[in-house]
C-alpha cells in the first residue's frame, strides 16, 4: 500500500479479504461485485490488488447490495443514510470535541450493538468503541477507527495524527499496513478498543459549512477508507526515528542528521507541522512505556531508568501528565488479554 511517484495506490489482497468478510458471510456474490469494478476474484489470491479507486467502490456496492452501512459485519443493519445523518447531526458543533460528543450520542440511537464514547485522559483524547453482545471482526473496528479519524480531520481541516491504537484483536496479517492506516503506536490483544490522539485538536474549531458537507457526503464513508498513505512528513519521519531502541537517548542534533537535515530546518518544518521535538520526544517515551507496562512485568522504576529518567519520581509526573494515570494504575486498567 505504497504511494510512490510513478507507481498508482493499491490495496492488497489481504486487506480487500477482511472488507469483503461481512458480505460474504450474508452471501452476497463477491465476486460479481469485483467484475461490476473492473477486477476479478484475483484480487482476493495472495499477490492480488485493487486500486484505491476500486476498493471504494466496491465497498460502496457491498453497502446497497446489502442495504448496510456496516457492511455485513454486525448482527442488525445500520440502515443507509445513517453516517449521512450523523454528520448533519454534528454540522454547527463549535469544536470537534463538541461534534465528537454529538456522534457519540447519536451513535447509541442508531445501533445496540456497538458504543462509541470520547474521552481524555492526561494529553491524550481517545475514542473508544465496546461491543455489549458478541464483538465484529477485527475490520469492522480497524474501519470505524479510520472513519472516525478521517472524518474528524476533515471537519477541522487539520490531518489529526494517531498517537496509538489499541485492539482486542490478534495483529492481522496485513499488520505491515498499519503505519499508513494508524500512524504511531499499535497495540494487539488488549483489553480495550481506542484510537487516541493529541487532546489539542478536539479544541480545533469545526471549519466545514453546509455545501462542503454535501460534497463530502457524495463519495464518504468509502473514500475514507481507500486514503491510505505512508507519513513522509518531517514529523512522521522523526517520529519513525525516536521509536528506535535508541530513539529516545537522540537529541535534536543527532536526530537532524539522521534524517539528513539541519537542527534549524528541522525545527521549523516541526513548527509548520504544528510540533516540537521536545513533544515528540516525550510521544516516544509515553509509546515505550506504554508497550512495557502493557507487554512485559518490568517493574516501573526499572522502566524510569530504561527511559533515561534519574528518578523515577519524574517519570511518574510525566507520564501521568501524559495519560491522566500513574504508570501503577495504567498498568492496572489497561492490562492486556495477551
Amino acid at each position: 500500500m505504497r504511494a510512490n511517484s510513478g507507481r498508482a495506490l493499491r490495496i492488497p489482497a489481504s486487506i480487500v479479504r477482511a472488507a469483503v468478510a461481512g458480505a460474504q458471510a450474508r452471501a452476497v456474490d463477491v465476486d460479481a461485485l469485483l467484475l461490476a469494478v473492473g477486477a476479478d476474484n484475483s484480487a482476493l489470491a495472495d499477490g492480488g490488488s485493487l486500486s484505491a479507486s476500486q476498493f471504494a467502490q466496491l465497498l460502496n456496492r457491498i453497502t446497497q447490495s446489502l442495504g448496510d452501512e456496516s457492511n455485513g459485519f454486525l448482527h442488525s443493519p445500520i440502515r443507509i443514510g445513517s453516517f449521512a445523518m450523523l454528520c448533519h447531526a454534528c454540522a454547527g458543533a463549535a469544536t470537534l470535541r463538541r461534534a465528537l460528543q454529538r456522534a457519540a450520542r447519536f451513535s447509541s440511537v442508531i445501533s445496540d450493538e456497538l458504543r462509541f464514547a470520547i474521552n481524555v485522559e492526561g494529553e491524550e483524547a481517545l475514542i473508544q468503541l465496546e461491543f455489549p453482545a458478541t464483538p465484529p471482526k477485527r475490520y469492522f473496528v480497524e474501519s470505524l477507527f479510520i472513519i472516525l479519524v478521517r472524518w474528524a480531520s476533515w471537519l477541522v481541516d487539520t490531518k489529526i495524527i494517531t498517537n496509538r491504537v489499541s485492539l482486542s484483536y490478534a495483529a492481522p496479517d496485513y499488520v505491515d499496513h498499519y503505519e499508513q492506516m494508524f500512524p504511531g503506536q499499535h497495540l494487539f490483544a488488549q483489553k480495550h478498543n481506542y484510537v487516541t490522539f493529541p487532546r489539542r485538536y478536539l479544541d480545533l474549531p469545526v471549519v466545514q459549512d453546509g455545501a462542503a458537507l454535501r460534497r463530502f457526503l457524495a463519495v464518504a464513508p468509502g473514500a475514507l477508507l481507500r486514503q491510505h498513505r505512508r507519513d513522509v512528513s518531517a514529523s512522521g519521519r522523526l517520529r519513525k526515528l525516536l521509536r528506535s531502541a535508541t530513539g529516545h537517548e537522540l537529541g535534536l542534533e543527532d536526530a537532524a542528521s539522521a534524517l539528513h537535515s539541519s537542527a534549524a530546518n528541522l525545527r521549523r518544518r516541526l513548527q509548520a507541522e504544528g510540533t516540537s521535538f521536545s513533544e515528540l520526544k516525550d510521544a516516544a517515551r509515553r509509546d515505550k512505556a506504554v508497550y512495557m507496562l502493557l507487554h512485559e512485568d518490568t517493574p516501573v522504576n526499572s522502566i524510569a531508568e530504561a527511559l533515561g529518567y534519574s528518578e523515577p519520581s519524574t517519570f511518574h509526573r510525566a507520564f501521568k501528565k501524559w495519560t491522566g494515570r500513574t504508570p501503577g494504575e495504567y498498568r492496572r486498567v489497561h492490562q492486556g488479554g495477551g
